[in-house]
């Protein structure tokens, strides 16, 4: 419905849009419905906020693809956005936008905006899609070998010790909490920060080798703690004396390349990325006794 408005200067008469500025609606992520009704009159350009997004496209009555800037509303049928982790489509009519939601893999509700350009007025529609159900992993494969640099870096702690007898004192030094850390990082975008379950590289037994499965986000560094090292280690701190014992632990690091595969929950599209996991760990460590400076 319209109605007329006269302007300001008595002979002006200008199409006022009977619909409100701007329409905001929540619609379920996954196989979600949205039937938008709007005056055709005047209308002029029907578009979605997305600029240069190559997952949205806009298709004509014989399933072309159309320029965004050129389409009239009525050579206009469909807007479809088919990424991996969303997928929607717009049904455009001569009076109506019916919006179709096929899923939303990703954690949270993504917002997209419909622009309604009318002759002296724009109107928005914007769309609130919830979030559905999260991608599957259905496989995980890992290549052969493994990329290892033995002495990757060497961290170094400082603890001065002062002896203030006249007998030369023997002192274990201790493993203090050194952690390994693991980041396994995507090839592709779409799947950073997914929650898996994958075999990682654990340095065992003076070598590395795939350790047991852990859960693990793709992006986000993974820190742990090991185990002591079962040797101990003595320094001898001489009589009255101040020194420093210096711990010196060195560190390994084993690269881990492969491809995973994932499955979006309600279409079953499936979607395979290569990744790569660096596992780096304390492998052994050296004690000295230096003077105090």
């Amino acid at each position: 419905m319209v109605y007329l408005l006269t302007a300001c200067n008595g002979d002006l008469f200008v199409d006022k849009v009977n619909i409100p500025p701007m329409t905001e609606v929540a619609i379920e992520g996954d196989g979600g419905e949205y039937h938008f009704p709007f005056p055709a009159k005047g209308l002029k350009q029907i578009s979605v906020d997305l600029f240069g997004d190559r997952n949205l496209t806009y298709l004509g009555h014989d399933g072309e693809e159309l320029d965004p800037k050129l389409a009239s509303p009525a050579d206009l049928v469909e807007i479809r956005y088919t990424s991996v982790l969303l997928s929607y489509s717009i049904q455009v009519k001569t009076n109506s936008l019916t919006v179709h939601t096929l899923e939303n893999a990703t954690s949270e509700a993504q917002q997209v905006t419909v622009r309604l350009s009318y002759d002296y007025e724009v109107k928005f529609l914007v769309l609130n899609i919830e979030a559905g159900k999260p991608l599957e992993m259905v496989r995980m494969e890992y290549d052969e070998r493994l990329e290892v640099t033995d002495r990757y870096k060497t961290e170094r702690m400082r603890t001065r010790f002062a002896n203030n007898t006249s007998q030369t004192q023997r002192v274990k030094s201790t493993n203090v909490g050194f952690q390994g850390v693991t980041l396994v990082t995507p090839a592709e975008q779409w799947a950073d920060y997914q929650n898996v379950c994958m075999t990682l590289p654990t340095y065992t037994e003076g070598k590395w080798m795939l350790g047991s499965a852990k859960d693990i986000q793709l992006k986000t560094s993974l820190y742990y703690n090991l185990k002591s090292w079962s040797e101990e280690k003595y320094v001898e701190i001489p009589p009255n004396s101040i020194v420093d014992i210096v711990t010196e632990v060195y560190f390994s690091k084993a690269v881990l390349h492969g491809q995973m595969t994932f499955r979006t929950s309600t279409s079953g599209r499936l979607h395979t990325t290569r990744f790569e996991a660096e596992t780096i760990e304390p492998v052994d460590y050296e004690v000295t006794v230096k003077n105090a400076e």
